[in-house]
């Protein structure tokens, strides 16, 4: 059965299974004697599990099961995007291709978790090193590897890499390439192309073990005779020009040692001195051997053939994996009571704001307040193509899971996390919760909060009393247990029928996921034990439903296209429960803000907090973007509460109506405070020049300044200091994130006089 899409006028979208469970399920409940008062049965219950196990009882609900696994391997659709792939190679389209045979590998058949520690070798025939020579007598009846497809498209994808100069990751590519059975015959081609990504890094030595074990296996292909002739006369060009870029380099090496050999022998001391001279900055190093790691230190002998072989099977490591840029520290140091915290804030409790954090002291911009790891994060469907599914990092050339096509990582060891701590639970499941109609967003963070936790530490936690979420525990907060993501506003009073029911029925469907990948024990030997354990997983889900759509923050990441800072964009990539960051309220012109840091969050200050003050954050709208009805109303739906911060109580325009308005000042202007205001505002545009041209740590200091002093003479709001503070949250987006300062002639045109509005478009 298939349906039209929504707003997509002649294409049709088969509805997921939980469309088709959840249509079934109204229609079955509506269709009771008395909807209104099965309805009615249905609110007066007390408990999400009272709620859950109300809505398994009925008859299509106990009796609906998941039947097979959805998102797996496929070697029909990895052998049809490896053929794409190819063909975009084939065009000099390298980077298009890539992502082509990143799908290929996504759906190509893997080994499983347990096959793969204990290594596929022992279910193929090992890679030799030097030599090849098949034990099979007729060469054109070769038997494929069980894992071929997987080899060639990472060996396709390993040539796209090299072309683009992707060493490091073109060395990963073709070592994968080589475990999983990369054709003997052709093996010649890994080789030929490891030497040339050594070559490209400077690592002589390597490329020339590389080249020579390429034309030894020339002499295994199956080439023609003819083809093998030219091959071999190719790589061994490939050597001798290697050779002369070698003495190049040696000649150029020994020419600057006799140099520094002879500075160092007339800055010696003679003997009768008695005292040595003054050292001289780098002599001990030029006086010392060169290192054999350095290109200059290998020109001498690293042409020589050594008697160690190179690995082809091994994944390099000449190129360690770092994060994407530093998470910030925190100012002042940590919060005994909450680690996630600095020392600057701390918790308190009131009937009206619940629990919110005050200022210990007074704090100003930039001042880091809280640094925190998730304890549950997802990413949204469209980006798992290029992000890890576990730490969220930007990955252009990821790895499969082991046993379906839905998700990718950046590593093998993000990988091996993920399935231990999680995914072998989720495997072949995540599928039926995208797309969907009637699911919510993100339903899978509910999903990854149980799946993380597990069934054994769920039911430990449960069975042990919670605080009330009314009060603050003077207790150590605990962000990595369970204890602290329980205990979060669920908000369930203030929930609709509709919503309640809709809620319930998601969490049943991704209980019975989980009772489909064995989350309850075997699913086809159900026990009263289990059916129990199901019901109590279904309530546990219903309210981390409930949870995740008051608490549930957005992770981002930010993006600056072609240097230009009018094109700098924050992109929303997933969701995550981060629980000391959910004690933050809201403000419409909140004075702290949230930045994405992969797989952290981090809290800022942006304006002067004194001591005492409360410190707050935005929800995902403010004041001069957002008109006051619509926040309203979105601080109502989705967040169960009334704004009543300084922008909604005063009903301060948006931005567009503030840019004409002069500015008023709190203080009476004498002519030293003009000075002052006239002196920010020179300093103002001097910060902006350094910010046209990335010159962030430059920036950063003088906009602090403006913020810090013009936040006590001006009275807001004010669309000039509202231009500051959104230079300042980008700036602060932008720090330590890599990018290098733009010379003159690298600055994109027209960049002067910035303003918000050119800021926010």
């Amino acid at each position: 059965m298939a349906r039209s899409g929504a707003g997509t006028a002649g294409i049709t979208v088969q509805p997921s299974l939980f469309d088709m469970f959840y249509e079934e399920f109204l229609a079955q409940f509506m269709s009771a004697a008395d909807p209104n008062e099965i309805s009615q049965e249905f609110m007066k219950l007390k408990t999400d599990i009272e709620r859950a196990d109300f809505i398994m009882r009925l008859p299509f609900v106990r009796d609906f099961e998941i039947k097979n696994k959805a998102g797996i391997k496929c070697i029909e659709k990895a052998v049809r995007y490896r053929e794409e792939g190819n063909k975009l190679f084939q065009s000099e389209q390298c980077t298009q291709a890539i992502l082509f045979y990143n799908k290929s590998i996504s759906y190509c058949p893997h080994p499983s978790y347990e096959q793969f520690q204990q290594g596929i070798e022992q279910e193929q025939e090992k890679v030799k090193e030097v030599q090849f020579a098949d034990d099979i007598k007729d060469k054109n009846k070769r038997v494929p590897s069980k894992y071929e497809s997987l080899s060639l498209s990472y060996g396709n994808r390993s040539a796209a890499l090299r072309k683009l100069n992707q060493y490091e990751d073109c060395l990963r590519d073709i070592a994968r390439a080589a475990k999983f059975g990369y054709p003997k015959a052709n093996i010649y081609k890994l080789w030929e192309r490891k030497g040339k990504c050594y070559e490209g890094l400077k690592r002589y030595d390597l490329a020339a073990k590389c080249y020579r074990q390429a034309l030894q296996c020339v002499k295994e292909s199956n080439l023609g005779e003819r083809e093998k002739a030219s091959k071999t006369g190719e790589i061994q060009g490939l050597l001798k020009l290697l050779r002369n870029t070698v003495e190049t380099s040696s000649i150029a090496y020994q020419e600057e040692d006799e140099e520094d050999q002879q500075d160092f022998k007339q800055a010696e001391p003679s003997s009768s001195q008695g005292a040595s001279a003054p050292e001289r900055p780098g002599r001990k190093a030029q006086a010392q051997k060169p290192s054999p790691t350095t290109p200059n230190a290998q020109a001498s002998n690293h042409m020589v053939k050594a008697a160690s072989q190179v690995s082809i099977s091994h994944i390099s490591t000449t190129g360690s994996i770092r994060p994407d840029f530093e998470v910030p520290e925190l100012t002042y140091g940590h919060n005994p009571r909450l680690p996630s915290a600095s020392i600057a804030i701390d918790l308190h409790f009131s009937p009206e704001r619940g629990r919110y954090f005050i200022a210990t002291q007074d704090l100003g911009p930039g001042d880091v307040i809280l640094r925190e790891e998730p304890y549950a994060a997802v990413l949204e469907s469209v980006f798992r193509v290029n992000h890890c599914a576990h730490c969220l990092r930007k990955t252009p050339t990821p790895i499969p899971c082991y046993e379906c096509a839905t998700v990718q990582y950046c590593t093998e060891t993000c990988r091996d996390l993920s399935w231990l701590e999680y995914h072998s639970v989720e495997c072949g499941v995540l599928s039926y919760l995208e797309p969907s109609r009637c699911l919510g967003r993100l339903p899978h963070l509910a999903l990854r909060i149980v799946t993380k936790t597990g069934l054994q530490s769920l039911i430990r936690h449960t069975q042990t009393p919670l605080p009330t979420r009314d009060q603050v525990d003077p207790g150590l907060f605990d962000p990595t247990s369970y204890r602290s993501v329980h205990n979060l506003a669920a908000n369930t009073d203030k929930r609709t029928f509709e919503d309640l029911l809709k809620k319930t029925a998601e969490a049943i469907f991704m209980a019975k996921c989980l009772k489909f990948n064995g989350f309850f024990g075997n699913p086809s030997s159900p026990t009263p034990e289990s059916q129990r354990a199901e019901i109590f997983i279904s309530s546990l889900l219903l309210r981390h439903l409930q949870v995740a759509a008051t608490n549930g923050l957005e992770m981002a990441e930010c993006i600056l296209k072609n240097n230009d800072i009018t094109k700098f964009d924050i992109i929303p990539v997933g969701g995550a429960i981060f629980p000391t960051m959910s004690f933050f309220n809201h403000s419409c012109y909140p004075n702290a803000m949230r930045l994405g840091y992969q797989n952290h969050q981090v809290v800022r200050v942006i304006r002067l907090i004194p001591k005492g003050g409360e410190v707050n954050i935005d929800y995902g709208f403010d004041f001069y973007a957002t008109p006051l009805e619509y926040r309203q109303k979105r601080a109502g739906m989705n967040y169960h509460f009334k704004c009543e911060c300084v922008a909604c109580s005063h009903k301060w325009p948006v931005y567009d109506r503030l840019v004409d308005r002069p500015p008023q000042y709190r203080k009476k202007l004498t002519p030293e405070l003009t000075m002052e205001i006239a002196r920010q505002a020179a300093n103002y545009q001097t910060a902006m020049e350094y910010l046209v041209r990335l010159d962030i740590n430059k920036s950063i200091p003088i906009l602090a300044e403006y913020l810090a002093t013009m936040s006590e003479l001006i009275v807001h709001p004010d669309a000039r200091y509202l231009d500051c503070e959104e230079a300042y949250k980008q700036c602060l987006w932008l720090e330590n994130r890599g990018f290098k300062v733009l010379k003159d002639k690298q600055v994109p045109k027209g960049l002067s006089n910035i303003s918000l509005e050119k800021l926010k478009q």
